[in-house]
């Protein structure tokens, strides 16, 4: 289960000094509803997350129409910071990705795994 990091609610520019941190640099982390939410290690997860990834990645390759990012390609939707474990994006919508933190522009497609049993009922933000 994914937990937040803190449970006061954070600032915008907390989460951006946060996650610059050295100590963070090879962490993902989500800022959801106010909150730093870590992004926890799950090898079946990825592995869903890679099937996912193959397929849209074989269809891009016949159909040049954008990029795919993973779980490290993070996007701002909304002015919260999320890191889908399988994106795309069209060139029309972003010809070029963020070379570092977030791109700044909402995917077309995001992809999120389901961790475990316990995440399937979670309410959504």
């Amino acid at each position: 289960m994914v937990t937040p990091l803190a449970k006061v609610e954070t600032t915008l520019e907390d989460f951006e000094a946060f996650i610059a941190l050295p100590e963070n640099a090879d962490k993902t982390f989500e800022f959801i509803l106010g909150a730093i939410i870590e992004m926890p290690s799950n090898p079946l997860v990825s592995s869903t997350a890679m099937k996912v990834s193959l397929f849209l990645g074989m269809y891009l390759l016949e159909n040049n129409i954008g990029h795919i990012t993973g779980e490290a390609g993070g996007y701002i939707v909304g002015g919260e910071r999320y890191a889908p474990d399988v994106a795309f994006i069209t060139y029309e919508r972003q010809p070029k990705l963020a070379s570092a933190g977030y791109n700044l522009n909402p995917p077309n497609l995001a992809v999120e795994v389901i961790s475990n049993g316990q995440n399937a009922d979670a309410p959504q933000a």
